[in-house]
């Protein structure tokens, strides 16, 4: 009789005389001459791929099981998804089913040599993959849903993990059966780097990066301040993605608010009872506001807020959004309109003591200036305020003080020519009009101060914005110097 080798003799054979492995057709070729035995059709190997049979029938069941679930309890969040796994995922999971029942049954002596099977499979994995782990995971991780701990860990964690392990139960019985699996190995394993590695990276950074540019999450950033005519100046601080902290500058209060955003215009109208239209918005946005009266105000800049106050009153709101330091809003009232802004300090470079040391263009007396003078207090400024006498003060670029004017109509700000005008005329010639500010004095802008810093910041020249001939202030220049206070 005879002596045929195993399968293991014979590779360490062929290797031998061809001095590399067989190819998988070769092997397959081998196998059907027969020049070796095939000794995994034994009763071990059989018990061992019953194993793997039960182990695919267990988890294909679970999974359907929990999809089933979901399905009978509804939740509205997920009905895409739902959707997406009942055209994919589900009828594979119900195909595996059959599949690991029969394979457990009567087991055969190879695992199966179905590619197509393989690929339904694949994609089913790589569906609830990025739908449940990424989509969902992420949410979770980024906070954007509002889902108890339980719930997110069954969505994220256990539903999907039963069609990761017939995944890779699917994948380790390929393997044992080299005949059909190894002539496309290295091409699941590239398959399953990108989406394992890759997709999960670039689904994850894409979605930070969305997050981190949203509404909310640009509001969160920032401390705003709301310029409203007849109104008081008022920090507004958005906390989170529903709550709103509003405090007085000039009188002291605080107020918690919740706020509600919306997607789109239609919910927000038919939700709050709003009778104008979005076109008419627009058009009140444009009337309000001249420097975007030829702007091109596309959907996504607004976003409709519903802001409930502790008292249950409600406040419609339309956010305008142009730039990242300054947005306009209109409150809605019935058909009516009140225009507000909301801006951001302007971050600049000044900080340290200044004191008045000298008023120019000043009609009074020497004597009488220099009283003033004395008798005016330290001004601390940092970076975006400025502090005397235990009052905060906020400083807005130029740009952003021509929007604030427009919502009164009788005032008339110097522009920048002019202020540049008057600070050559103390021998100080501007090149970066940039560096023009000014310094917010509580809702009455009228009042408010231009700021220009020269000599290295060393020295400040203010005056009246308002640009008022007939006033004897309007061409006043007062000087500040920065001093060190004494211990």
């Amino acid at each position: 009789m005879l002596y045929k080798m195993n399968e293991k003799e014979w590779i360490e054979y062929f290797e031998l005389i061809h001095g590399r492995k067989p190819k998988p057709e070769e092997f397959s070729q081998a196998l059907k001459n027969g020049e070796f035995i095939d000794d995994r059709g034994n009763k071990k190997s059989n018990i061992g791929r019953k194993k793997y049979y039960f182990a695919l029938l267990l988890m294909s069941f679970i999974s359907l099981a929990l999809y089933v679930y979901t399905c009978i309890d509804f939740d509205p969040g997920l009905s895409f998804l739902n959707i997406i796994e009942g055209i994919t995922v589900a009828p594979v999971l119900i195909v595996m089913l059959i599949f690991g029942l029969r394979g457990f049954i009567r087991t055969p002596k190879q695992f199966f040599k179905s590619k197509i099977l393989f690929l339904l499979v694949f994609l089913a994995f790589s569906i609830e993959f990025v739908m449940r782990f990424l989509l969902l995971g992420s949410s979770a991780i980024f906070g954007w849903t509002d889902r108890d701990i339980s719930r997110i860990l069954f969505e994220v964690i256990l539903m999907p993990l039963p069609v990761f392990i017939t995944f890779f139960l699917l994948l380790r019985m390929k393997h044992l059966d080299k005949i059909v699996f190894e002539s496309y190995f290295k091409k699941i394993i590239v398959a399953l780097f990108v989406i394992c590695v890759m997709l999960p990276i670039g689904t994850v950074s894409f979605m930070y990066y969305s997050y981190q540019n949203s509404f909310e999450q640009q509001m969160q950033r920032k401390t705003w301040f709301s310029l409203r005519v007849g109104v008081e100046l008022e920090k507004w601080e958005f906390t989170s993605s529903y709550k709103l902290h509003k405090s007085g500058i000039d009188n002291e209060y605080d107020n918690n608010l919740d706020y509600t955003s919306y997607s789109s215009y239609s919910e927000f109208k038919e939700e709050n009872n709003i009778v104008l239209s979005q076109k008419e918005i627009i058009s009140d946005f444009k009337k309000n506001f001249k420097e975007i009266k030829d702007t091109r105000i596309k959907d996504k800049d607004l976003k409709f807020i519903l802001i409930q106050d502790e008292d249950n009153n409600r406040y419609s709101m339309v956010f305008l959004k142009l730039n990242k330091n300054q947005i306009y809003y209109l409150y809605i009232f019935d058909k009516q309109t009140l225009p507000g802004i909301l801006f951001t300090p302007y971050v600049t470079n000044l900080s340290g003591n200044y004191k008045i040391n000298e008023v120019f263009g000043s009609k009074t007396s020497d004597e009488e200036n220099q009283r003033k003078i004395s008798n005016f207090p330290v001004w601390e400024f940092s970076h975006d305020k400025v502090i005397s006498n235990k009052k905060t003060r906020y400083l807005m670029s130029y740009e952003q003080a021509i929007s604030s004017y427009n919502l009164y109509p009788n005032d008339k700000l110097k522009s920048k020519e002019a202020i540049i005008e008057l600070l050559k005329s103390r021998g100080y010639q501007l090149k970066d009009t940039n560096n023009i500010y000014v310094l917010v004095e509580g809702y009455d802008i009228s009042r408010s101060f231009f700021i220009v810093p020269v000599e290295n910041r060393n020295k400040i020249f203010m005056g009246y914005l308002r640009n008022d001939s007939s006033n004897e202030e309007n061409n006043i220049l007062i000087q500040l110097e920065k001093i060190q206070l004494k211990e």
